[in-house]
This record gives C-alpha cells, structure tokens and sequence, in this order.
C-alpha cells in the first residue's frame, strides 16, 4: 500500500515541451523536487530556469535552478523550489533493508493521465497513477551506475516518478530510486516490403538509484 507520505509528494510537471514526474524530498531543512535529467535536455548544471506543476488543472510557473550529477549517465536531477510544495511526510530515502522480489510501487502520470483532486485533498495537485511490481534485481553497479530492474510495465509519463518499497516490519515507505523507463527489447518484422526493427516494452522497468540523488552536490 502506497500512503499520502509518497501520493502527496509526487507531482505532474512540464518543462518546454517535456512531460514527465517528479517529487519532493528534503536536504538541510530546504524541500526540493527531484525528477529525470531527460525531462530537462539541453540544461546545464545550476543552470536557471522555469518549469511547471499542474495543478487545479492548469500549469503554475515556478522559477528554479537545476542541479545535476557529475556522472553524465545517471538520469537524476533536483530542482530548486522557492516554497514547499507538499507536506513534509515522514519518508526513507535509501536502498537498505531491500530485498529480491519484494514489491515496489512506481508513481506517476502515464500518457499525462492522473486523478483530479476534486474534494481538494491534495491542496488541487492531481493524484498519481500507482503501478506495483517486484524487485527482479537488488541494486547493482554497471560502471558508474547504480541500477535496479522491476518486473512491471512502464509507460510515458513515469520517467522521473519515485520507486517506492515497504521495508519490511516499518511503515514509513522508502524511495530507493528514480524511474528512468522500460528496458527495451527489439524485435525484427520481415515483410514484403521489407525487414523492419521495432523496440518494444520488455516488461523491466529500469530504476536509477536514489543513491545518486544523494551525491549531488548543491
């Protein structure tokens, strides 16, 4: 069960012509949103810039800097906020105490589809879809990189949502990492006409640490 610790944390945001999630964690009492570097191409480290929330159904322009890790490979970012954006509910921020095939929740807004926060409980930010998988890795290093696998389907819109498990025996849920996308499979189709490549989803969804969210520097 995912509660309002993460639900309340996550948000639907838009910069230029990217979609994509993201939500909010705390560092030395400042509250600051975190996200997919891929939402934000073409960026720089501390660079300035606007971005958008959506809420009560329409995008409210926020001012921010974006910080970025010095590992061009790890698709992690965090923005500046000049207020908060959500209730700072109790949350883990780590991989520890996660296990191979334990469930994970993914969070987000697939296709920009979400629910509408109609009896204003979520102060008129919209509500997150939640998809549930399992664990098919524990976190590994490849390079520079720290990964996990979950056996779930991803769509368009979750880059950048947190992945979120239950460590077992507590009630505060962790987020151990970042979606990034779906681990993709090609696929050959011989026609007539001749052979085409196609990329389609493998059912993996892959995960950046949130280990890395934790080395940039600000």
């Amino acid at each position: 069960m995912v509660p309002s610790n993460i639900l309340q944390r996550t948000f639907y945001i838009r910069y230029e012509i990217y979609l994509g999630t993201g939500f909010t964690f705390e560092r030395n009492g400042i509250q600051y949103l975190a996200t997919t570097s891929h939402t934000f191409p073409f960026t720089e480290d501390r660079q300035e810039l606007d971005f958008s929330i959506m809420r009560n159904n329409d995008w409210q322009v926020i001012h921010s800097k974006i910080y970025k890790h010095t590992e061009k490979s790890v698709d992690i970012v965090a923005l500046t906020l000049s207020q908060d954006i959500s209730p700072r509910h109790p949350i883990n921020m780590g991989t520890n105490n996660l296990f191979l095939s334990q469930d994970a929740f993914f969070l987000g807004f697939p296709f920009g589809k979400f629910m509408e926060d109609t009896a204003y409980l979520n102060n008129g930010f919209p509500i997150p879809y939640v998809k549930k998988g399992i664990f098919s890795t524990i976190p590994f290093k490849l390079k520079n990189l720290e990964l996990l696998y979950i056996d779930g389907i991803n769509n368009p819109g979750f880059s950048g949502g947190p992945c979120v498990f239950i460590p077992h025996g507590q009630t505060v849920p962790s987020i151990c990492g970042v979606v990034r996308g779906y681990l993709p499979h090609e696929i050959e189709v011989k026609t007539p006409f001749g052979n085409y490549t196609f990329e389609e989803n493998s059912g993996l969804v892959e995960v950046h640490s949130i280990n890395h969210l934790n080395e940039i520097t600000f």
